[in-house]
């Protein structure tokens, strides 16, 4: 008995000394993450290997998102069609987010056989899915490196064919150029690329490392009949100049994706009797996104109005469409591209700037139609004018960043009521979700005033941005009226012509608050424009042209200075002189502020 018990621990110990000598084996975990290109859009049907065992673990959806077990210690590798493959180390993250870059592929010889390419090319089995009377493909195609030469083109036709009514309906074509190809194709047709009927499909491809590419797929098409009985066919062909090297055609979805489809094939010995398992009506979202929440009939097109959610859902759609409506008047298309020209400028990082515009009688008349049925309340502005009341205002609203303007006006921008006492705003248009008109609106307000009253009504509009080299002189010239000017003037020679009145300066001050807005309004009784000091530029106009050239004017001029003085150590050799600047103005008919003329 002893010796059994010694034998046992002698072998319990064996087995532990040999356990503990073996590595220990990082575990498997579930990695996720996001797949990306270079300019930030979601990459779909991206394929997802382990680096280490080449075999395919996954691939991302259409929002560039995938899940996939491997090893902690392990490497992910991610490649697609038109990209650089990546590799990632996992390294025990949980999240691996990637960036693929853009690869300029170097299409190779077609050397195979016909055999050889229906071998190769293998789109992938799919469902035709069904959202009303819609049908959606999602399919990926496997294109090996043979199929490609740097002279060739590869056409591939997906298509929707009613086996019922034998009718073929196609889908959007997807084509492929070898380099040299599509060199070729661009001098056939005189560098006039729309010549070539499928221009706006192609893109001109290179294999990466690998032996074989994925293609993702996938569009929609709407159909009447959705009863009937449907396949998806991919047709394949490849040509050069003068012949076509090869052609197939492939069935890669037969039937539809139907919650019930089981009960169209034959059971055994007897027909389904028990009316549980017959299809009843149902009610369906039609796909909107997520905007329009409208519920119909399982195939049918008709909407039942009786249902009390799709009348609220119906009279939210009329109102949002309403609203949209005003977004093809001309003077908010043209605040809009304001508000754009000056994004693009690099005028307004962030939430910075604003943009005012007075309305004439005429535009509030045309867009009165889409103001909302209930206006906003009203709100105390502070400040008071009396040459404003009742006038209507174009504005940016508080917060907001003007390179959301154009893509999300409703948000971002809004219409404002003045009321009788020229003391208060309401919202009669935009700014939805909460949004309120721009901080600086009183300072807007009370500049509109200024400038109204010094134009004789002409002066409409009012725009403040942060020109970056107007604020970088405010750094380095005497913050005065006069030697901003001249500065500004000596500078280009337009200067003179447009704003011959010269420029106000405002020191620096809390911006939005009254002693901003007070001393702003004082110089515009003077001067188009006032510069704040630390800050950006205020200028007005009587439209949108010419407030947006006034501002351009300034920001060049002041650039050209801030370079002559980067180049030159600070040493300016010749300017344009006192007298030239007269010069100018008699020529051009504009009388110069003589108190900056020495």
């Amino acid at each position: 008995m002893l010796n059994l018990n010694k034998f046992c621990s002698l072998f319990i110990g064996l087995i532990l000394g040999v356990v503990c000598a073996l590595p220990l084996s990082a575990r498997d975990i579930n990695v996720r993450g996001t797949v990306t290109n270079i300019e930030g859009e979601p990459l779909f049907r991206v394929s997802i290997y382990n680096a280490g065992t080449n075999k395919l673990i996954g691939s991302t959806n259409e929002d560039g998102k995938y899940l996939v077990k491997i090893d902690s210690e392990g490497e992910l590798l991610f490649t697609s069609l038109g990209y650089e493959e990546c590799k990632a180390a996992v390294r025990g993250e949980l999240t691996v987010d990637v960036v693929l870059r853009h690869s300029a592929v170097a299409l190779e010889e077609v050397v195979v056989s016909a055999k050889r390419i229906t071998d190769n090319v293998i789109p992938e089995p799919t469902d035709i899915e069904v959202k009303g009377n819609y049908f959606h493909i999602r399919t990926r195609v496997k294109i090996p490196k043979e199929l490609f030469s740097t002279n060739a083109r590869m056409i591939i036709q997906p298509g929707v064919y009613n086996v019922t009514r034998e009718q073929m309906i196609f889908l959007e074509p997807l084509v492929f150029d070898g380099k040299e190809y599509a060199i070729t194709q661009e001098r056939m047709y005189d560098y006039d690329s729309g010549q070539d009927p499928l221009s706006r499909y192609v893109q001109v491809k290179s294999s990466s490392s690998r032996k074989a590419d994925l293609v993702g797929y996938s569009d929609s098409t709407y159909v009447e009949n959705v009863n009937d009985d449907f396949r998806c066919d991919m047709m394949v062909s490849m040509e050069n100049y003068n012949r076509v090297l090869y052609r197939d055609t492939f069935v890669i979805a037969r039937g539809v994706v139907n919650p019930l489809r089981f009960l169209e094939y034959e059971i055994p010995g007897s027909a389904v009797k028990n009316e549980n398992f017959f299809p009843q009506p149902e009610m369906q979202l039609r796909d909107t996104k997520g905007d329009v929440n409208l519920t119909f009939r399982v195939n049918k097109s008709d909407l039942n109005l009786a249902d009390g959610d799709n009348r609220e859902e119906l009279n939210r759609l009329i109102s949002r469409l309403h609203q949209v409506g005003i977004l093809d008047i001309a003077i908010v298309k043209g605040y809009i591209r304001m508000c754009n020209d000056g994004w693009l400028q690099g005028w307004h990082e962030r939430n910075g700037g604003n943009l005012t515009y007075r309305m004439k009688e005429e535009e509030v008349a045309e867009c009165r139609p889409f103001f909302n049925a209930q206006p906003g309340e009203w709100v105390n502005m502070g400040v008071q004018a009396d040459n404003l009341a009742g006038e209507y205002f174009i504005t940016t609203g508080s917060g907001k960043f003007f390179r959301n303007v154009e893509p999300d006006p409703i948000h971002s921008i809004g219409i404002v009521e003045i009321n009788d006492k020229g003391d208060s705003w309401r919202i009669v248009w935009g700014l939805e979700g909460g949004a309120k008109p721009t901080s600086e609106f009183p300072s807007h307000f009370m500049n509109h005033s200024v400038r109204k009253a010094a134009t004789n009504g002409a002066n409409r509009v009012i725009y403040h941005c942060h020109a970056t080299n107007v604020i970088a002189l405010t750094y380095i010239l005497p913050l005065t009226d006069r030697d901003f000017s001249r500065a500004l003037w000596q500078s280009a020679t337009e200067c003179p012509v447009v704003f011959p009145e010269g420029v106000g300066v405002c020191p620096w001050m809390v911006p939005g608050g009254a002693d901003i807005a007070m001393a702003t309004s004082e110089l515009m009784k003077k001067y188009q424009a006032a510069i704040w000091a630390q800050h950006g530029l205020f200028v007005s106009g009587p439209d949108f042209d010419i407030a947006f050239g006034l501002a351009h004017t300034i920001e060049k001029s002041a650039e050209i200075y801030v370079k002559v003085l980067s180049m030159s150590g600070g040493l300016i050799r010749q300017t344009i002189t006192d007298d030239d600047l007269r010069a100018i103005a008699r020529d051009f008919g504009v009388t110069l502020n003589e108190e900056f003329l020495d």
